[in-house]
């Protein structure tokens, strides 16, 4: 006995609300789209991370897709490793010192957040950290 496996379609941008699992064809690109925990579609084959969000108020070495409220006078520093993100924003009125266990950040070996509310995304190559 076969079964029917259907699909929703249509252009990309008009693409609905999916269920979780559910699939979806963009009739425009061909592209195949799946339906996550929120409802909204994502291209099989993209990458989506979810940072872990996080307030600081000490000193803290951060992870790969960590993402950092620092609050104070503080030391953020990125350990080395290759593909890694990690998001830093000062949300009060201290500099945030941000700093490497090797390499540099855009040749530099660290850099501060001065301004409250500044934000900073840093990539690693495997070797060094960019500012992006």
């Amino acid at each position: 006995m076969s079964k029917t496996l259907q699909f929703k379609r249509g252009l990309v941008a008009n693409l609905p609300t999916l269920l979780e699992g559910e699939p979806a064809v963009a009739t425009d690109t061909k592209d195949l789209y799946v339906g996550d925990s929120t409802g909204i579609p994502f291209k099989v084959g993209e990458l989506r991370q979810v940072f872990n969000v996080q307030t600081k108020t000490v000193n803290y070495t951060a992870s790969n897709f960590d993402c950092i409220l620092a609050n104070g006078t503080v030391t953020i520093t990125l350990t080395t490793e290759e593909n890694a993100w990690i998001k830093i924003k000062n949300i009060g009125t201290g500099l945030i010192t941000v700093n490497t266990t090797s390499g540099t950040i855009d040749g530099f070996t660290s850099h501060t957040i001065t301004a409250q509310y500044s934000a900073f995304d840093y990539v690693c190559d495997g070797t060094n950290w960019y500012l992006v």
